[in-house]
């Protein structure tokens, strides 16, 4: 029996300008689907934090010819309703893919696609908003912690009238001996 591969995605998209809805042009496609090809239809898709699941609009999947593999009960901006459980995968841009992605089919009004929680802790999301751009990052799987503070503290050390020793704790409070720490960096 052969192992399945674990699925390895990193990607970066840039905008011109600072924006407070993150929007990204994926392939969608599922082989379930009775379109040819697949299906395989090119849309614009949010990352939503607040999504538990993704989802995807009930045109998109009538327009991708998806079986309903279950339902379930989603809550949404009008209430809790019941939706359809489709099978997609799902083209990132720099043409990774995750396979296999249950979604439910619910009404979208501005997107065709909600990238939700279920996706986005599979691995590391950050957003980035450095000299009026922003910048998201993400990738599976998560193999090191981001750590903002930890950066911080490595690009400003903290001084101390005691000379710190190597293996000392160092003096930021991360935990850490000294020159595994903010010694790497004096």
């Amino acid at each position: 029996m052969q192992s399945k591969k674990p699925i390895s995605v990193a990607f970066t998209s840039k905008f011109e300008n600072i924006q407070n809805k993150l929007y990204i042009d994926i392939n969608v496609s599922s082989k379930y689907s009775k379109m040819p090809n697949n299906g395989k239809t090119q849309i614009k898709a949010l990352w939503d934090t607040g999504a538990s699941m993704s989802a995807i609009s009930k045109k998109l999947a009538e327009i991708l010819e998806l079986p309903v593999i279950s339902m379930t009960k989603v809550g949404t901006a009008g209430g809790i309703v019941n939706a359809n459980v489709h099978i997609i995968d799902i083209q990132l841009p720099n043409g990774d893919t995750i396979p296999d992605l249950h979604v439910v089919a619910t009404d979208l009004v501005e997107t065709n696609m909600l990238i939700g929680m279920d996706v986005i802790t599979k691995g590391d999301f950050a957003i980035s908003n450095f000299n009026g751009k922003t910048i998201l990052n993400f990738r599976i799987p998560s193999y090191a912690d981001i750590n903002f503070v930890q950066m911080a503290v490595n690009l400003n050390p903290v001084s101390s009238n005691k000379k710190t020793k190597r293996n000392d704790l160092c003096p930021c409070g991360s935990g850490k001996k000294y020159k595994n720490c903010c010694g790497k960096f004096s």
